[in-house]
């Protein structure tokens, strides 16, 4: 069934018939017609379509295998935010804890990243636990963790300023936790000319006065690559172009989570739900 006029792509705020329409204008109506039709479909579909996900419910960690059968992997009832690795051996996770830390003058609950396998064995691991201190001030609360491409770091966000997020990196080697830069959103790149990059937006001074949230291409370690775009649907264009059979999956109403990109042969989707 196609979607009706006015469904959204990914959440996103621009309709399917929309996005049709502002392609046609450059002349790829029918090619991208028959691509919006795919994204929302497979989008607005439930997690069945996909090849395997990771869950959290009531506080645990699930992951559905291709064949549909669904595996608990954590008991908690504390888990949230699940990410899968990308060659679906690991999911990583955010565990809150029942720890208040202060960090003048802000009070918070501890969280810790946790990483799992998918075949249930052996237990799941702690591979960080909060606060970490960042030019003398602390961090207790992670959220939005990714791994990188070949696995060996896991990335996530804190909240570093009234104003923005930051990303962190970790390395699963070492257990070092690295500042990388200030992030609003953010996805890592899975595959293709850029992999292992970020995607990220940011909030940016203008010269003439105010602020600017553009998506910018950065690299492993958080430098400066290329300018994305002002929206989300410069995004999916920059992975259209560049990630094939990629697509990265934006909550809707604009959550801080731009969760992780999903990948399947042939056919781009969406990831996990929210």
């Amino acid at each position: 069934m196609k979607p009706e006029e006015g469904s959204e792509i990914g959440g996103g705020a621009m309709s399917v018939s929309a996005y049709v329409r502002g392609a046609g204008q450059r002349g790829n109506a029918r090619r991208l017609r028959r691509r919006c039709y795919l994204l929302g479909l497979v989008l607005a579909a439930p997690w069945p379509l996909f090849s395997e996900v990771v869950l959290a419910k009531e506080g645990k960690i699930f992951f559905v295998a291709k064949d549909g059968m669904e595996r608990q992997l954590t008991a908690s009832g504390k888990d949230s935010q699940p990410s899968l690795s990308p060659d679906s051996s690991r999911v990583v996770f955010i565990r809150e804890t029942d720890e208040v830390v202060w960090s003048e003058p802000v009070r918070t609950t501890a969280t810790q990243l946790w990483v799992a396998s998918t075949s249930g064995f052996p237990p799941a691991r702690l591979v960080l636990a909060g606060p970490i201190e960042i030019d003398g001030v602390r961090f207790a609360e992670f959220f939005c963790p990714q791994f990188s491409p070949k696995g060996g770091y896991l990335y996530f966000l804190i909240n570093y300023a009234a104003t923005t997020h930051a990303i962190v990196r970790l390395s699963l080697q070492t257990g070092e936790a690295r500042f990388l830069l200030a992030a609003l959103r953010y996805a890592v790149v899975p595959r293709g000319e850029y992999e292992g990059h970020l995607v990220v937006q940011q909030r940016r001074v203008k010269l003439s006065g105010g602020y600017y949230y553009w998506f910018w291409l950065m690299s492993p370690d958080g430098k400066d690559i290329a300018a994305i775009g002002p929206d989300e649907d410069d995004v999916r264009m920059f992975f259209e172009l560049y990630v094939d059979g990629c697509v990265p999956a934006f909550r809707p109403g604009g959550g801080v989570c731009l969760d992780h990109v999903g990948c399947i042969e042939g056919v781009p989707r969406g990831l996990q739900a929210p």
